[in-house]
């Protein structure tokens, strides 16, 4: 496992500026099995988990970026004793410019919606999914641009704790393969749908995870650093099969963030982020972003460590 946690680290401080999508869960590790230690049989609706997230940025390299808010959920339907679980995740985010005059601009939303089926194994759980996302601009009539993005994908994935320093402090991991399905990237004016990237293009993505927890005994306070890398290959070619023809572009995107958490029955996490993502998905034209930010967050334990 400590091979593992060093792979980890390693895959996130060699990211490049390279290109990838944009995930509405990318900083969290939802594991439906956190709470079931306990039970047997099959058992209907056990547990609805959720989180959410505000933040302002404080420094980017584009306009489109004043504040972001996150909202998701986790509907366990059906648990299988303690070893199993199938669930629906459904996340959206909001992206908000300061281009009025209050500075809250509504820019643009994302959305993914999903089902999981996770399996407890020795030491990890791993993860069948399908999920399908999309992203549509907001407010935009006066620029006379827009840009809108549907991708699903097949998703692989495998994840689990790691032991660090006693009891009061765990790292997680996790490895996450999406095989992409729908892909569509609808642009106007239609001139700019020759830019890249171009998700009609999407093949593959590889993600890397490492979360490190640390529990501050008796005080109800802790601390959090999230880091996560993913790596996208885009054919050259649109066609569902065609695009296997001939791999044209691969890319990275990359983020850190820490603070302090608020240990109670909703940890309460406040802290700083930092994104790069080489298409930051907002303009008609694909543009890169590289964003700072400082943010607030209530995430359930039994939804992610």
């Amino acid at each position: 496992m400590r091979i593992l946690l060093w792979a980890c680290v390693i895959l996130f401080l060699g990211g490049a500026n390279l290109a990838a999508q944009r995930l509405v869960e990318r900083g969290l590790i939802i594991t439906p099995l956190l709470g079931a230690d306990s039970g047997s049989g099959l058992q209907l609706f056990p547990t609805l988990t959720a989180w959410g997230g505000f933040a302002g940025y404080l420094a980017a390299n584009n306009e489109d970026h004043a504040w972001q808010q996150k909202l998701g959920l986790t509907l366990e339907l059906l648990r299988f004793g303690t070893t199993g679980s199938l669930t629906f995740a459904s996340n959206i985010e909001f992206i908000a410019d300061p281009n009025n005059d209050i500075n809250f601009n509504p820019r643009a939303v994302m959305w993914e919606e999903g089902i999981a089926f996770t399996r407890r194994a020795d030491g990890f759980f791993w993860q069948l999914a399908y999920f399908h996302r999309c992203k549509h601009d907001v407010d935009n009539l006066e620029l006379g641009q827009q840009r809108a993005l549907i991708y699903g994908s097949l998703t692989g994935s495998l994840f689990g704790p790691i032991a660090l320093f006693g009891d009061s402090s765990k790292a997680w991991w996790k490895l996450r393969l999406d095989a992409f399905t729908l892909r569509q990237d609808d642009r106007e004016p239609e001139e700019f749908s020759a830019d890249e990237p171009n998700y009609k293009q999407l093949l593959l993505s590889l993600a890397g995870s490492l979360n490190l927890r640390h529990s501050l005994p008796q005080t109800g306070f802790g601390l959090w650093l999230d880091s996560r890398l993913s790596l996208t290959l885009y054919g050259k070619n649109e066609g569902m099969l065609d695009r296997f023809d001939r791999l044209h572009r691969s890319g990275v995107n990359a983020s850190i963030g820490g603070g302090i958490t608020v240990e109670r029955s909703s940890h309460f996490r406040i802290g700083l982020s930092y994104e790069y993502l080489h298409d930051a998905e907002i303009q008609a034209r694909p543009s890169a972003g590289g964003m700072l930010s400082i943010g607030i967050s209530a995430v359930s334990p039994t939804a992610s460590p």
